[in-house]
């Protein structure tokens, strides 16, 4: 599990597909977002938004071997644990958008 600390509006990237991130943080509860495509089935490829609230040890399963879970709430910030296959990339946001700036940079 790689845990990430966020505070609201910092996102998390998940391959290249999925975009987690708390959009209300407070002492017992955080509400995540989860912005992404379906995956298969006759919405192949449509956009989707999810909105759940999870506690501390809750878990939201994303896809097949994708998870994440609420690992500390500290308020205004919260850990998040994201479990994943190694195939696939894990970053913050903000990383995740440097590197695909210097990849199209190198081209």
């Amino acid at each position: 599990m790689l845990v990430l600390v966020r505070q609201v509006d910092e996102w998390i990237m998940i391959g290249d597909d999925l975009l987690v991130g708390p959009f209300l943080i407070d002492s017992h509860r955080i509400r995540l977002t989860v912005n992404g495509r379906v995956l298969g089935g006759a919405q192949d490829g449509a956009p989707f938004t999810k909105t759940i609230d999870l506690s501390t040890d809750e878990e939201l399963e994303l896809a097949p071997n994708v998870s994440v879970r609420v690992v500390q709430i500290l308020p205004p910030k919260v850990r998040i644990g994201v479990v994943a296959p190694k195939t696939i990339s894990i970053h913050r946001k903000e990383v995740y958008d440097a590197i695909r700036r210097a990849n199209e940079e190198n081209r």
